[in-house]
This record gives C-alpha cells, structure tokens and sequence, in this order.
C-alpha cells in the first residue's frame, strides 16, 4: 500500500523517455493528486502531491490518459454533473491546466481517442457522450459535447477501453456481449457506437482490463524529453488522403526515411532511404484499422496516425 485513505482510480502512462512510468492516483475527500515514478529501481515511495481540481467525496474514481500521454481525464462518482480533464507533463510528472467538464452527474469510465482529439464518458450505464479536444479552451470544448448513443437500458455501458484494432470496447453490466466504438476519432455520430457488437459467451462485469493508457501506442511513442517530436511543424509534410484505402501519397523536401506501423508494432512498410520528394505507398492488401507513419526528417521526428478503410 502506498497510502490511505485513497479514491479507488490509478492511471499509467510513459514518462517521456519512454522507458519509466508515472503512476497516479488521488486521495480521499479533498483535491490532491499523487503522482509516483517507477524506474528501473522500482516505485519512488515519495510522491509529488498536486493540489487541483476538484474535491472527490467518494472512493470511487476513475483516470485515464490520453494515447500521447499529456491529457489527464477523470470520473469521480459526483452527483453534480462535472468531470475533471488536466494537461500532463509526461517529463516532469505535474499535472496543470484544469478544465472543469460539464456532464451529466454519476458519470464513469473517461477514455480518449486514439488521436488524442476525443474524449469519452460514460452515464447511468445507457448513455455515451463525447467532448472534441481540438481546442483547449474550455468554454469551446463543454459546447463540443454531444450524445453519441442512448439506450433505455442502464446496464448497457459500462468501462471503456482502447483496443488493439482501432475500436474502444465497451463492457456491458452481467451482460454476455460488449459494445463498440467503431471510428474513436470521428467527431459525433461519426463515431459509430455498436450497441451489443461482441459476444463473450460468458457474462461481462462492468469492468476491463485497465491497461497502461498508451501501452498499445509503445511502438509508434519516442522520446520526447525536453526537444522531442515535431507535430508537423518544423517541417513541411504532406499526406494524403487520410483515411485511406489503396494508395498514400507522401511529399516533402526533407523526408529521409518512413516507417508504417500498426499499434502492435508491426511494420507493414519501410523505406530508410527515401530519395524523392513524392512517396506512394500501396496499402491496399493491408488489414483496415489504425495505423501510424513515422516520418524522419532531416531534423525532427514526425508522427502520424492514418485510417485505413
């Protein structure tokens, strides 16, 4: 035991050497975050301890990171209808940058997109809704909210979770099937959400595994201490079309190698020795999903995620 009294939530992410973790948690009946550091030499004992956001006056609680590791979402069980979403620094480990979200009281189970531009929740076991993250202003991100299903049964939605295939599941409540989000990224009712898509032949129980909240992102992460990844800005790259089924075309100046990943690391394309300014890559015998482009230029490390369909 770390400590106590505690709410019941725990998140991990990768630090940003992408070797060490950040452990967080959150006490009870007050408003401070504990974030612990594992490294080779195990879990460091004493915690940074942030005070933010709001007071949790209940055990119940529960965390996710974003794929990318600097958003920092939570549910805590409140009966007014707020949520809590932080900015993260993955290199030092603090937590800043509250947003207040307003949702819908007892909300549960946050979980991001895998592009880190949506965010999910889940209420009273029938209702999913979602926020856009694209802008960082929190009067813009609360007016992007939208129901994206709602069903009459409440134990239809339970924890949500990113999967290797692209999809967030959904457990059910003692239910024998779980639901889908079939486009995670797309904005609304783009999303798809497939109520009861999954059968277990056995019954779901609220809950799935809570992984490490990029673990399925490692392959396709660097690090990113201090000087890290260029977001497509130091360089000029250009990819199209996105999402894409046959062909995608690859242009710049600068481009010195790519690399096509799927989120369990294996490479379907490699090119370390790009010479021409325009790349066309056949993606058409590829299974559909999720991928990710890494980019190196002749000065940076760009990622990009890409939807075959």
């Amino acid at each position: 035991m770390l400590f106590a009294p505690s709410t019941e939530g725990v998140a991990i992410t990768y630090q940003c050497n992408m070797k060490y973790f950040w452990i967080v948690a959150h006490e009870f009946g007050n408003n401070n975050f504990r974030i612990y550091s594992v490294d080779s030499n195990g879990i460091n004992i004493i915690p940074q301890i942030i005070t933010i956001g709001s007071t949790y006056p209940s055990h119940f609680s529960m965390f996710k990171f974003s794929s990318n590791g600097n958003k920092l979402a939570s549910a805590f069980g409140s009966t007014q209808p707020i949520n809590d979403l932080f900015d993260f620094d993955t290199e030092k480990g603090i937590i800043s940058n509250y947003i207040q979200l307003i949702g819908f009281g007892g909300d549960y189970s946050p979980e991001f997109s895998f592009n880190n531009t949506k965010l999910y929740y889940v209420t009273s076991g029938n209702i999913i809704y979602q926020y856009d993250l694209i802008s960082d202003i929190d009067s813009v991100i609360n007016n992007s909210r939208i129901i994206v299903s709602n069903v009459e049964d409440n134990s239809t939605y339970g924890f949500l979770s990113k999967v290797p295939d692209g999809k967030i599941y959904i457990a059910g409540v003692f239910r024998d099937s779980i639901s889908t989000i079939e486009s995670p990224d797309a904005y609304g009712l783009a999303c798809s959400v497939n109520t009861f898509s999954f059968y277990l032949k056995r019954e779901s129980e609220l809950g799935l595994p809570n992984f490490i909240s990029n673990y399925f992102n490692k392959g396709v992460l660097e690090s990113n201490c201090a000087v890290g990844i260029s977001q497509l800005n130091s360089d000029k790259v250009e990819l199209f079309p996105n999402p894409a089924h046959e062909i995608i075309s690859v242009k710049s100046k600068t481009i010195r190698s790519i690399t096509l990943i799927d989120i369990l690391e294996n490479i379907f394309y490699n090119n370390d020795c790009v010479t021409s300014s325009s790349t066309l890559i056949n993606i058409a015998s590829f299974h559909r999903g999720v991928y990710f482009m890494r980019i190196k230029t002749e000065k940076n490390i760009i990622l990009k995620q890409i939807i075959l369909n």
